[in-house]
C-alpha cells in the first residue's frame, strides 16, 4: 500500500534492511513496519506481549566492553584507556538471559564457543525451565513469568547455534510456542528491550572508575551483582 511504501524508506535506512525483510515482518503479524518500529504489535491485544520470553546473550570481556565490529572499547573515563590492559583476544564470558513483562530468567555463563549441542545442553534448559515457576514473589529472578505457563512464546535471535536443527527440535518438544528460524526476519531481535538491560548491566560492570577485573570469577561476580 502507498502508506507502507512511504514508511519503508526511513525504516530500511535505519535498520539497513531490505523490502523482503519488511514483508517478512508483516508475515509474522506486524502489519505496519512503522508501528512495529515503534514497538507496538498491530491488530493484537497488548496482553500478547505478556506471553513473550525474550532471550539474548552478551559477551563480557576482562578487557572491558568492546564492539567486535571495529574493536572500539567502552570505558567510563578516557583515563582508563591507559590503565586497563587490553588484548585483541581478551578472555571473557558468554552470558545468556531472558525476560518477560513480569521478571527474569536465571543467567547462564558459558566459557568458550557455543554450538548447537552446547546450546541445547547448557543454555536452553535454564531458559525454558521458567515455565515451572508457579508463585509470584518479590524477586524478579524467581517469580512466575507468565499468566499461563502453557501459553507463552520463546524468542531468540538468528545465531548459528540457535538455528541449528538440534535447537529447533528441542524447542518443538519443550515449549508451547516459539519463533522458528523461518518465521522471524534478521535484525528483528535488535528491537527487543532486553538489549537495553544488557546496556545497563555493562555500565554497572565496567563503569564508575572501577578497577579492571583480574579474573573471570571476579567478572562473573560483578555481572551477578549488577
Amino acid at each position: 500500500m502507498e502508506q507502507d511504501g512511504i514508511q519503508r524508506k526511513p525504516i530500511k535506512k535505519r535498520l539497513k534492511c531490505t523490502d523482503t525483510l519488511i514483508t517478512k515482518w508483516k508475515n509474522v503479524g506486524f502489519d505496519d513496519p512503522k508501528v512495529f518500529l515503534d514497538g507496538i504489535r498491530t491488530d493484537q491485544d497488548l496482553l500478547w506481549w505478556n506471553k513473550l520470553l525474550i532471550t539474548d546473550s552478551k559477551v563480557f570481556l576482562l578487557g572491558g566492553g568492546r564492539n567486535p565490529k571495529h574493536h572500539g572499547r567502552w570505558v567510563y573515563d578516557s583515563e582508563e584507556l591507559d590503565l586497563w590492559e587490553v588484548g585483541k583476544h581478551s578472555k571473557g564470558l558468554h552470558v545468556y538471559g531472558g525476560m518477560t513483562s513480569k521478571g527474569l530468567t536465571q543467567l547462564v555463563f558459558i566459557n568458550g564457543n557455543i554450538d548447537g549441542e552446547h546450546y541445547v545442553n547448557e543454555v536452553l534448559p535454564t531458559l525454558t525451565d521458567v515455565q515451572e515457576r508457579i508463585e509470584e514473589t518479590d524477586d524478579i529472578t524467581t517469580t512466575v513469568l507468565f499468566d499461563d505457563n502453557e501459553d507463552w512464546i520463546f524468542e531468540q535471535d538468528h545465531a548459528k547455534c540457535h538455528n541449528a536443527d538440534v535447537a529447533q527440535e528441542y524447542l518443538i518438544e519443550n515449549v508451547p510456542n516459539f519463533f522458528d528460524k523461518h518465521e522471524t526476519p534478521a535484525k528483528m531481535d535488535d528491537l527487543w528491550c532486553i538489549g537495553r538491560i544488557w546496556a545497563v548491566i555493562t555500565n554497572i560492570v565496567y563503569g564508575e572508575g572501577q578497577d579492571q577485573p583480574k579474573s573471570l570469577l571476579e567478572l562473573k561476580r560483578r555481572i551477578m551483582k549488577a
